[in-house]
């Protein structure tokens, strides 16, 4: 079903026991998390939660000025 609408919160989280052991990473070891909405209209479509291991990923945004 095609979305009208999408959010994307990005943060950092030390990883619990519980996400250290599910990403086999170190507790405490740094994590990039994408919280991802989507919406058509008023209804939610999706709601994620995404984690990563800190040092394998980075996020690049590039804008250009009108």
């Amino acid at each position: 079903m095609p979305w009208t609408e999408a959010e994307h919160a990005i943060s950092a989280i030390i990883a619990d026991d519980d996400t250290a052991e599910a990403l086999d990473i170190a507790p405490g070891a740094p994590c990039l998390v994408i919280d991802r909405h989507t919406w058509r209209s008023a209804r939610t479509l999706t709601a994620v939660r995404l984690v990563y291991p800190g040092d394998t990923h980075r996020l690049i945004a590039r804008f250009k000025g009108g």
